[in-house]
């Protein structure tokens, strides 16, 4: 079944004010889904994607008042944007707008983390809009924001290279001889070209055990160099300017960014999957297995300065209770890209909390170390530290390994592999100084 997928919406309990919105929209050739909306209705499911949403401010009948007013217009918010709805601007459209102060008031005070957070909010007074040139005016004066039309652009960008890669490959697979509008040698030769594309992405194997994830892994390259392809309209100039020694605005979570680029959290990975992270259960294992007490291992990720005072040396005990041992999955990416048999390879790393007064990256590590970047997970700032001498092989059933944290995505998994490879490769010199 096709679904929707509009990023414009109108509420009103109007069908006629409805009917007016919608045609504007029409005639700028800007699609805009109208939802006929009153007090207490509860559609069947919540909008996401919405970037622009046009409410009117009162959905019931009559004049309520103040309060009443504002209870509707949120409630009405939360049933229609989902809360994850993504970033988009709010426009009242009502004979009500200068009632805006006083909703955002109530908002604020109490529905402030039930309801998605606009990226500005305006309003178009219905008392001024006597002609469809009027409103369509001020349709085209809010969509003349900015910040709006770079989310946009880009997201039209990005559906545009989706097009383009759906368009090359379909005008790759032969037709043999159909006439217009017959699709039977068509319909052989899809199965087959798309088959082979996710058989040389995955493998024979994999593929016929998850055709989807093969085929995207056999697409995506295409999608991305049509992204790249994709040029950006002259708004982003305008809009971005401080390029000279840029700096993140106060209160910025780096972490959480890094987090959005580098960490999968989604929940179809098995143990056996590459840049897979699972928490540890080698428990007592760690002297038979890896030559070293989990203590002592722990001491050499962090080389802590000896000779502490028993107040710093109380800090460092307590901050290590708060590191857990994690497991990396770091097999070579072809075995995993056609699932070979194989014993997979896991290497020990750490999950630790970023407390700046206790743990700072050592310049005296050497190039057996991975230092993570700062990640949120969980609403906590922690980091990732690996060790390339802690390489163990196990199979994903073994019971040493724990529950699955998340994955790492390829980006920094490839760095992984590539600091681990030189690390295993490097070639040892005789110096004299």
């Amino acid at each position: 079944m096709l679904s929707s997928n509009y990023k414009i919406i109108a509420v009103d309990n109007e069908q006629e004010e409805l009917d007016r919105i919608e045609e504007c929209f029409r005639d700028l050739r800007i699609a805009c889904y109208p939802l006929l909306y009153s007090s207490g209705d509860t559609p069947p499911e919540k909008f996401k994607g919405i970037r622009l949403a046009f409410f009117d401010v009162n959905l019931s009948i009559g004049n309520p008042n103040d309060q009443m007013l504002c209870n509707i217009i949120s409630s009405a918010l939360k049933n229609i944007l989902a809360h994850d709805n993504g970033p988009y601007a709010l426009i009242f459209w009502s004979l009500h707008a200068s009632k805006l102060a006083a909703i955002k008031e109530y908002i604020e005070t109490r529905e402030k983390d039930n309801i998605p957070s606009p990226i500005f909010v305006d309003t178009i007074d219905k008392v001024g809009i006597v002609s469809s040139d009027d409103l369509k005016r001020e349709l085209e004066r809010i969509l003349s924001n900015p910040t709006l039309n770079i989310i946009f652009d880009y997201e039209n960008k990005a559906m545009l290279a989706a097009s383009r890669t759906i368009n090359s490959l379909f005008n790759l697979v032969p037709r043999d001889g159909d006439k217009w509008g017959d699709n039977t040698a068509f319909d052989s030769n899809f199965d087959k070209v798309f088959s082979k594309i996710a058989v040389e992405a995955t493998g024979e194997k994999y593929a016929a055990e998850n055709p989807k994830l093969s085929i995207q892994k056999g697409i995506s390259p295409i999608l991305i160099h049509n992204i790249h392809n994709q040029s950006l309209t002259e708004v982003w100039d305008s809009k971005l300017s401080l390029f000279s020694k840029p700096k993140f605005p106060t209160g910025f979570r780096v972490g959480v960014l890094n987090s959005t680029y580098h960490i999968d959290n989604t929940k179809f990975h098995g143990k056996d999957a590459r840049g897979c992270i699972v928490s540890s259960k080698l428990q007592h294992d760690y002297q038979k297995l890896l030559g070293k007490s989990k203590r002592a291992i722990l001491e050499q990720m962090f080389k802590f300065q000896g000779n502490a005072n028993a107040e710093q040396d109380r800090k460092i005990k307590a901050f290590l209770s708060k590191c857990d041992f994690v497991l990396l999955e770091i097999s070579a990416a072809c075995d995993y890209a056609q699932n070979n048999h194989r014993i997979y390879k896991y290497m020990l790393g750490i999950e630790y909390p970023i407390e700046n007064e206790i743990v700072k990256k050592s310049e005296k590590d050497g190039n057996y170390v991975f230092h993570s970047p700062v990640f949120s997970l969980n609403g906590k700032e922690v980091a990732l530290k690996f060790n390339f001498r802690y390489i163990i092989g196990l199979n994903p059933s073994d019971d040493k390994l724990g529950e699955i944290k998340y994955r790492l995505n390829d980006n920094i998994l490839n760095q992984i592999g590539n600091q681990y490879s030189a690390y295993v490769s490097r070639l040892g010199t005789v110096t004299f100084y």
